[in-house]
Protein backbone atom coordinates (compact mmCIF):
# COMPACT_ATOMS: atom_id res chain seq x y z
CA UNK A 1 0.00 0.00 0.00
CA UNK A 2 1.25 3.47 -1.08
CA UNK A 3 1.79 5.33 2.24
CA UNK A 4 1.08 9.25 2.43
CA UNK A 5 2.59 10.59 5.67
CA UNK A 6 4.75 13.03 7.15
CA UNK A 7 7.80 11.34 5.83
CA UNK A 8 6.63 11.68 2.17
CA UNK A 9 4.90 15.76 3.22
CA UNK A 10 7.76 17.23 5.35
CA UNK A 11 10.68 17.08 3.01
CA UNK A 12 8.62 19.57 0.45
CA UNK A 13 8.83 22.27 3.55
CA UNK A 14 12.49 22.72 2.09
CA UNK A 15 11.30 22.82 -1.51
CA UNK A 16 12.70 25.76 -3.10
CA UNK A 17 9.00 28.10 -3.46
CA UNK A 18 8.54 26.95 -0.02
CA UNK A 19 11.77 28.26 1.26
CA UNK A 20 12.02 31.35 -0.82
CA UNK A 21 8.14 32.14 0.13
CA UNK A 22 9.07 32.11 4.21
CA UNK A 23 12.26 33.31 4.14
CA UNK A 24 11.26 36.13 2.10
CA UNK A 25 8.88 37.29 4.39
CA UNK A 26 11.06 36.91 7.33
CA UNK A 27 8.65 34.02 8.64
CA UNK A 28 11.79 31.34 9.29
CA UNK A 29 15.45 31.99 8.28
CA UNK A 30 17.06 29.10 6.30
CA UNK A 31 18.41 27.36 9.30
CA UNK A 32 15.07 28.01 11.35
CA UNK A 33 13.38 25.99 8.13
CA UNK A 34 15.87 23.42 8.46
CA UNK A 35 15.60 22.48 12.00
CA UNK A 36 12.07 23.26 11.95
CA UNK A 37 11.60 20.38 9.36
CA UNK A 38 13.62 18.01 11.12
CA UNK A 39 12.47 18.24 14.82
CA UNK A 40 8.85 17.75 13.20
CA UNK A 41 10.46 14.68 11.52
CA UNK A 42 11.55 13.61 15.02
CA UNK A 43 8.31 14.07 16.43
CA UNK A 44 6.54 11.98 13.69
CA UNK A 45 9.38 8.83 14.37
CA UNK A 46 8.86 8.95 17.78
CA UNK A 47 4.95 9.16 18.12
CA UNK A 48 4.60 6.16 15.96
CA UNK A 49 7.00 4.15 17.54
CA UNK A 50 5.25 4.92 20.84
CA UNK A 51 2.17 3.79 18.75
CA UNK A 52 4.04 0.79 17.58
CA UNK A 53 5.02 -0.34 20.86
CA UNK A 54 2.33 0.33 22.70
CA UNK A 55 0.29 -1.90 20.00
CA UNK A 56 2.96 -5.16 20.50
CA UNK A 57 2.52 -4.62 24.00
CA UNK A 58 -1.68 -5.03 23.57
CA UNK A 59 -1.29 -7.67 21.07
CA UNK A 60 0.85 -9.69 23.46
CA UNK A 61 -0.24 -9.18 26.94
CA UNK A 62 -4.01 -8.47 26.24
CA UNK A 63 -5.56 -9.37 22.69
CA UNK A 64 -3.38 -12.64 22.24
CA UNK A 65 -4.55 -13.62 25.76
CA UNK A 66 -8.09 -12.98 25.44
CA UNK A 67 -8.43 -14.67 21.89
CA UNK A 68 -6.76 -17.73 23.58
CA UNK A 69 -8.53 -18.06 26.79
CA UNK A 70 -11.83 -17.44 24.77
CA UNK A 71 -10.30 -20.58 22.37
CA UNK A 72 -9.59 -22.59 26.17
CA UNK A 73 -13.43 -22.15 27.00
CA UNK A 74 -14.88 -22.63 24.23
CA UNK A 75 -13.02 -26.05 24.02
CA UNK A 76 -14.02 -27.34 27.34
CA UNK A 77 -17.57 -26.60 26.36
CA UNK A 78 -16.83 -29.00 23.44
CA UNK A 79 -15.34 -31.42 25.24
CA UNK A 80 -18.20 -31.21 28.26
CA UNK A 81 -20.63 -31.61 25.38
CA UNK A 82 -18.81 -34.43 23.86
CA UNK A 83 -18.46 -36.35 27.65
CA UNK A 84 -22.44 -35.94 28.07
CA UNK A 85 -22.92 -37.33 24.63
CA UNK A 86 -20.91 -39.10 22.89
CA UNK A 87 -22.37 -38.60 19.56
CA UNK A 88 -22.10 -34.97 19.41
CA UNK A 89 -19.54 -33.78 16.22
CA UNK A 90 -19.47 -29.89 17.78
CA UNK A 91 -18.30 -28.76 14.58
CA UNK A 92 -19.00 -24.93 15.52
CA UNK A 93 -16.33 -25.43 18.32
CA UNK A 94 -14.01 -27.12 16.91
CA UNK A 95 -14.04 -25.17 13.57
CA UNK A 96 -14.40 -21.85 15.94
CA UNK A 97 -11.06 -23.18 18.02
CA UNK A 98 -8.99 -23.74 15.01
CA UNK A 99 -9.79 -20.27 13.75
CA UNK A 100 -9.14 -18.75 17.05
CA UNK A 101 -5.65 -21.07 16.91
CA UNK A 102 -4.91 -19.85 14.35
CA UNK A 103 -5.15 -16.05 14.71
CA UNK A 104 -3.44 -16.22 17.75
CA UNK A 105 -0.81 -17.56 15.73
CA UNK A 106 -0.87 -14.90 13.41
CA UNK A 107 -1.06 -12.19 16.14
CA UNK A 108 2.30 -13.83 17.70
CA UNK A 109 3.75 -13.63 14.32
CA UNK A 110 3.13 -9.90 13.52
CA UNK A 111 3.67 -9.22 16.55
CA UNK A 112 7.10 -10.20 16.20
CA UNK A 113 7.48 -8.84 13.06
CA UNK A 114 6.37 -5.58 14.03
CA UNK A 115 9.08 -6.01 16.74
CA UNK A 116 11.84 -6.74 14.05
CA UNK A 117 10.97 -3.60 12.39
CA UNK A 118 11.06 -1.11 14.89
CA UNK A 119 14.23 -2.79 16.37
CA UNK A 120 15.72 -2.09 12.86
CA UNK A 121 15.14 1.65 13.38
CA UNK A 122 18.14 3.49 13.28
CA UNK A 123 19.96 6.04 10.87
CA UNK A 124 19.14 9.55 10.22
CA UNK A 125 15.96 11.21 10.97
CA UNK A 126 14.81 11.22 7.23
CA UNK A 127 15.93 7.66 6.96
CA UNK A 128 14.09 6.65 10.05
CA UNK A 129 10.66 8.32 8.72
CA UNK A 130 10.91 6.76 5.29
CA UNK A 131 11.27 3.18 7.33
CA UNK A 132 8.37 3.96 9.45
CA UNK A 133 6.47 4.47 6.19
CA UNK A 134 7.80 1.79 4.09
CA UNK A 135 8.05 -0.88 7.06
CA UNK A 136 6.68 -0.01 10.96
CA UNK A 137 3.06 1.14 9.14
CA UNK A 138 2.60 -1.56 6.83
CA UNK A 139 3.66 -3.74 9.49
CA UNK A 140 1.34 -2.01 12.15
CA UNK A 141 -1.72 -2.28 9.82
CA UNK A 142 -1.45 -6.22 8.95
CA UNK A 143 -0.76 -6.97 12.97
CA UNK A 144 -4.24 -4.63 13.40
CA UNK A 145 -6.11 -6.43 10.37
CA UNK A 146 -5.40 -9.72 12.68
CA UNK A 147 -6.65 -8.16 15.71
CA UNK A 148 -9.74 -6.65 14.28
CA UNK A 149 -10.50 -10.17 13.05
CA UNK A 150 -9.64 -11.89 16.38
CA UNK A 151 -12.11 -9.34 18.09
CA UNK A 152 -15.41 -10.60 15.38
CA UNK A 153 -14.61 -14.24 16.47
CA UNK A 154 -14.24 -13.44 20.17
CA UNK A 155 -17.02 -13.37 22.83
CA UNK A 156 -17.60 -9.50 23.97
CA UNK A 157 -16.91 -11.08 27.25
CA UNK A 158 -13.32 -12.02 26.58
CA UNK A 159 -12.85 -9.12 24.79
CA UNK A 160 -10.49 -7.08 26.68
CA UNK A 161 -11.35 -3.48 24.94
CA UNK A 162 -14.73 -1.82 24.73
CA UNK A 163 -15.97 -2.45 21.10
CA UNK A 164 -16.87 0.22 18.57
CA UNK A 165 -20.26 0.33 18.99
CA UNK A 166 -19.70 0.64 22.76
CA UNK A 167 -17.14 3.40 22.38
CA UNK A 168 -19.97 5.32 19.38
CA UNK A 169 -23.21 4.77 21.43
CA UNK A 170 -22.09 3.91 25.19
CA UNK A 171 -23.10 7.05 27.68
Amino acid sequence: MNYRTTADCMPHLLDRKNRELLTSHGVFSEAELASRCEIMLENYCKTICIEARTMVTMARTQIAPAVESFAAATAANAACKKTLCGTLKCRYETELVETLSALTDEIAARTAALETEISALSGGVAEEAARIRDAVLPAMEALRGVCDEAERKTAKANWPFPTYAELLFGV
